[in-house]
């Protein structure tokens, strides 16, 4: 029997990278399926010029934009705990110290991916993909 799950999350991930990648086989792939369907399809120019190149700069333009965010979130946490009083004073500097260290992770290419890399490894062995072929009882259907 198949694994619904995995097999969801490999289509959902590869529909993603197909969509944030922009290399010249797929956009020939994507007029030629078009075109198979009477649909034609002229490119601007604009859009061809903003595409990201590839999934690597997808990547990296997110870790700079989840930097940006933290940055910013980190600054607010910063002055709300300086203005807030007693509990409220010591949760804001609680997370203004955790995006400091998430900031930092992001801020740094050689911090950023083995993160990514260990995320995803604890994601692809944690029990949302585990088999479970005990279902019925560890004796089964006979």
């Amino acid at each position: 029997m198949f694994n619904y799950k995995r097999l969801t999350f490999v289509f959902i991930l590869l529909s993603f990278l197909l969509t944030v990648s922009d290399t010249p086989m797929e956009k020939q792939a994507k007029k030629s399926l078009l075109s198979f369907v009477n649909i034609v399809v002229e490119e601007g120019s604009e859009v061809g010029e903003s595409a990201p190149a590839s999934f690597l700069d997808s990547m990296e333009n997110g870790r700079i934009g989840l930097y940006n965010f933290l940055d910013r979130q980190a600054d607010t946490m910063n002055d709300k705990s300086k203005t807030a009083k007693s509990f409220l004073a010591a949760l804001f500097s609680i997370l203004y110290y955790l995006f400091e260290f998430l900031k930092f992770l992001c801020g740094y290419v050689i911090t950023f991916y083995p993160v990514l890399i260990l995320l995803l490894y604890l994601f692809f062995t944690s029990r949302f993909f585990r088999r479970n072929d005990y279902y019925d009882g560890y004796y089964g259907n006979y």
